[in-house]
């Protein structure tokens, strides 16, 4: 338990001492190629040893699809960032916390017919910078890169992305697909 405890610190150290061009990322997200490879247990404890150590951190729940933290926090699905997204419940009103000083947790919340489409629109970039306002950090878990558009739309407007390999589950073939897929969709936005 105490090298499993360790690793989260290091990647803590790792987001605290790292900055790019001069800043350290504050909204962080988190993904992987395929399901089952860790990404949510990533993220769950990431943002709570964020929070143990000090920072304000907020947890998302960004798969709308099949998002399962709130079971892993024992806390609610929604109100969430779906109904946030829409515009139909504040960020304040579905914000949820457990007991951790520091952490707040926002569900995936309720089923829309088109979970990425709400990724697109201009309420997230508001949202983002709601967020960046509030928290020290904010660690998005979203659905895996082949799963959905997601990973790759979100990518483009946090400050990094934590892909997740899992050790003697995730084909290397795969990963490298994944990656690249990754690299070339942001540039295809912006040349759009």
């Amino acid at each position: 338990r105490h090298m499993y405890a360790e690793s989260y610190r290091n990647l803590r150290s790792a987001l605290l001492f790292f900055p790019a061009d001069g800043l350290r990322p504050r909204i962080i997200l988190v993904t992987s190629a395929l399901p089952n490879e860790g990404k949510s247990t990533i993220a769950a404890n990431l943002a709570e040893t964020l929070a143990l150590g000090g920072a304000r951190v907020l947890l998302v729940d960004g798969d709308m699809r099949r998002g399962r933290l709130h079971e892993v926090l024992g806390l609610q699905a929604g109100p969430g960032l779906s109904e946030v997204l829409a515009g139909s419940t504040s960020l304040e009103q579905a914000l949820q916390s457990n007991c951790r000083p520091n952490f707040s947790f926002l569900g995936r919340g309720g089923s829309i017919k088109n979970p990425g489409d709400a990724f697109l629109g201009p309420e997230l970039d508001r949202t983002l910078a709601l967020w960046r306002e509030q928290f020290d950090f904010v660690v998005i878990d979203t659905c895996p890169v082949f799963a959905a558009d997601d990973a790759s739309t979100l990518a483009n407007k946090v400050d990094g992305t934590l892909f997740v390999v899992r050790r003697r589950f995730s084909r290397a073939r795969v990963v490298r697909e994944a990656l690249d897929l990754e690299r070339v969709r942001p540039q295809v936005r912006k040349a759009l």
